[in-house]
C-alpha cells in the first residue's frame, strides 16, 4: 500500500473502518435494533480513565433517552492533537498554548 496525505495506508484505512460502520447498521437494522452511534472528537490528553467514564455515561444516557440497550450504543472516541484543529482563523495550538 503507497503512502497519502492521510499517512501510512490512511485512506484504506478510514474505507474500511466506514464499511465496517455500515455492515454493523445494516446488521442491527435487520434485527430490529436501533444502533445510535456517538462520536466525540476531543483534544487529546484526556486519561483512560476519563474516557471509560464518558463511555459509560453517554451510553447509558443516550439508552435511557433513545430507549435502546446499553449494548446497542456505540461511542467513537478520536483524540486530535490542537496542532490539527483550527478555530477562528488560527490553529488551537497556537491559541490555546500548553
Amino acid at each position: 500500500m503507497q503512502k497519502n496525505k492521510c499517512g501510512k495506508g490512511g485512506k484504506a484505512v478510514y474505507a474500511e473502518r466506514q464499511y465496517m460502520q455500515h455492515q454493523t447498521i445494516i446488521n442491527e437494522t435487520i434485527q430490529g435494533n436501533t444502533m445510535p452511534i456517538i462520536r466525540v472528537e476531543i483534544w487529546e490528553g484526556r486519561s483512560l480513565e476519563q474516557k471509560r467514564e464518558l463511555v459509560e455515561v453517554l451510553s447509558k444516557e443516550t439508552a435511557r433517552i433513545a430507549g435502546c440497550s446499553v449494548d446497542s450504543v456505540y461511542v467513537i472516541i478520536d483524540d486530535i492533537k490542537k496542532q490539527n484543529w483550527g478555530a477562528g482563523g488560527m490553529l488551537c495550538s497556537d491559541k490555546y498554548p500548553d
